[in-house]
């Protein structure tokens, strides 16, 4: 109901009428009732199974896999895991919701994200303090593209006791793409200590990638002395061993050790020739140095996944070496797949802004308009935003006076 103030300026009987207006009720009102609330629509619960050791084992694998981003051995084995006894444990379907969304299938990963996400949604509003359902939500948040909603609610199901190494792997990951890690240092450093990371491979990878993002650069370099010594590396498991190394290899590159960082990168590979990080670090070394070399091991990285970062840094490669046409295909399979980018979000305009200046140069004016166009919805900052805006104005012109 509309409450207005009533004047009589236009006379006494407009006032009379705007006043009676003012004063209407409606007859449910009048009598006393209750007014009417709309039932809200059903949703379903999420179902978590009894998690028995067993259970929480292959889970945790699961969690692991999923990190380390390789559709090809994640995808299958997954899916036939979670179509037997354990389909019905709403985890479960969100981890398969999560292999598809990294394998590419972005579609049917939505549909499946969506499908429980209201459910959980509603069930962590009544159990504020579980962790578990947290957690799932995070994920289901993190497939849907909504990365601040999934951080906080990971950072709250670990606050509330989640204990799982992969899952706060996939905090850090999260924090780094918000650009937000050192506004949660506190919790950082007593979550993932150096006691933690001490005692767990994985736990080290992420503390000291966490560490680089705070530009503790030395801290990261002692620490991973630490976990990298011989005795620790006789009982670590082969893919965190090619972690730790591709952790140490960017270490070493952001202290401008490019032989060291190569070296690193080299040994990640043999260890793991399916660490496709590794392969995109190498590449950076080698893009750094003006290396025509740089391509090869970037198309390693891509036949490991589809990733937007590998595919960018291949296309300024073809750029920068005048081959525009791989450049766009480069440039456009990371445009396709940019809801994987897990660098700082803010950087992901950087794209579409190459993408239309490739095309610029090739004078396909239309499409480099839409191209910039992309590039300004994606929230560059202020200079960023000057600077596509600038192309995007010579862009017009070119294309009116292209007949």
């Amino acid at each position: 109901m509309m409450f207005r103030h009533c004047t009589l300026v236009f006379g006494l009987l407009i006032g009379s009428i705007l006043l009676s207006n003012c004063s209407r009720q409606s007859p449910a009102r009048r009598a006393g009732e209750p007014s009417k609330v709309l039932p809200t629509p059903a949703t379903d619960a999420p179902t978590f199974l009894t998690r028995s050791p067993e259970f929480q084992a292959e889970l945790e694998a699961f969690r692991m896999r999923l990190l380390e981003r390789d559709p090809k051995r994640t995808l299958v084995k997954i899916k036939d895991w979670a179509s037997g006894d354990n389909a019905h444990d709403t985890e479960v379907q969100m981890l398969w919701a999560h292999a598809l969304w990294i394998a590419g299938d972005f579609e049917k990963a939505h549909q499946v994200a969506e499908k429980f996400r209201p459910g959980l949604e509603l069930f962590v509003r009544k159990n504020r303090d579980d962790a578990l359902g947290r957690s799932v939500l995070s994920r289901g948040r993190q497939i849907l593209g909504d990365v601040v909603g999934a951080e906080v609610q990971l950072r709250i199901a670990i606050r509330k006791g989640l204990q799982s190494p992969a899952e706060r792997e996939r905090w850090v990951g999260l924090l780094i793409q918000r650009d937000n890690l050192a506004d949660q240092q506190e919790l950082f450093h007593q979550e993932i200590g150096e006691k933690q990371a001490l005692s767990n491979g994985s736990i080290c990878a992420s503390r000291a990638l966490g560490l680089v993002n705070l530009e503790q650069l030395e801290q990261a370099d002692e620490l991973l002395d630490q976990c990298m010594d011989d005795d620790r590396s006789e009982t670590t498991p082969r893919i965190i061993r090619a972690r730790l190394e591709t952790t140490r290899g960017l270490v070493d590159l952001r202290l401008g050790r490019l032989m060291q960082a190569r070296d690193h990168f080299k040994r990640a590979t043999t260890i793991n020739s399916r660490d496709a990080d590794a392969y995109h670090g190498l590449a950076l070394v080698y893009w750094r140095q003006r290396d025509v070399r740089a391509a090869e091991p970037l198309r390693k990285a891509l036949n490991v996944r589809t990733d937007p970062e590998y595919a960018f840094l291949r296309g300024l490669i073809h750029m920068y070496g005048n081959r525009l046409e791989k450049s766009i295909d480069d440039l456009n399979l990371a445009m396709e797949h940019l809801q994987l980018w897990s660098n700082v979000e803010s950087q992901r305009w950087r794209v579409p802004f190459m993408l239309g200046r490739v095309l610029a140069r090739k004078q396909h004016f239309a499409r480099a308009q839409q191209a910039l166009e992309q590039a300004l919805k994606l929230d560059p900052g202020p200079q960023a935003h000057l600077d596509i805006y600038r192309h995007l104005v010579w862009v017009r012109q070119k294309g009116s006076k292209t007949p």
